[in-house]
């Protein structure tokens, strides 16, 4: 259903199918690395369709970790080295069509869109929790970003992601893009490409 070269590993990518796996592959030996079975986790209450397949992956600039999004609304944070998943929580509740982690926020921010026709904007922990993941930014930018920052639960792994920011859009998210100054590009199904800037005066908040 999708896949992506592992950041700075010449020969590795990573898939997701229909199967419910995450796999991580030497493509040039033709060799699963490791698997990642993200579907075996139980489904969001509620969820009556869309299983928990990766319908979409976003590989972070580090070359260790990649983020999965999954049919149930969740968003998966695997650790390739480590061979373990670092995070789950919950971004909508339907269908995960796009993911990207930011240019802005020290490379802990990711953009997360889907069916439900809205882009969040989340924050996730760092190991050197000592350090403010915002700090550069420009004022106008981490003073949007601070306005909310409610943890967000659920998933199998305790989570202490924070949701920042819901983004409206006019249809399906299928793509997202972002500048370092805090502007984040979106393009749905709609005819155009959304933009949204995140230092604007009015900031729409994150819906639940």
């Amino acid at each position: 259903a999708t896949s992506c070269f592992r950041v700075g590993q010449r020969w590795q990518l990573v898939s997701g199918g229909l199967d419910g796996k995450v796999v991580h592959w030497n493509f040039n030996k033709i060799r699963a690395l490791h698997s990642f079975p993200v579907a075996q986790a139980p489904a969001q209450q509620g969820q009556m369709v869309n299983p928990r397949y990766p319908y979409c992956l976003a590989p972070h600039r580090n070359g260790e970790h990649i983020a999965v999004g999954l049919g149930d609304g969740s968003v998966s944070v695997l650790d390739l080295s480590q061979r373990k998943q670092l995070y789950e929580f919950e971004a909508w509740p339907n269908m995960i069509s796009a993911l990207r982690f930011a240019e802005f926020g020290q490379d802990t921010v990711l953009l997360a869109g889907g069916s439900d026709k809205r882009v969040l904007v989340s924050q996730l922990p760092r190991a050197d929790s000592g350090v403010d993941p915002l700090s550069d930014l420009s004022p106008a930018l981490r003073e949007a970003l601070s306005e909310s920052q409610a943890p967000s639960g659920g998933g199998g792994v305790k989570s202490t992601v924070k949701r920042l920011l819901g983004l409206k859009c006019t249809s399906q998210v299928n793509a997202i893009e972002s500048t370092a100054e805090g502007r984040v590009y979106v393009g749905d199904l709609g005819a155009g490409i959304l933009e949204f800037d995140l230092c604007a005066a009015v900031v729409p908040q994150p819906e639940t």
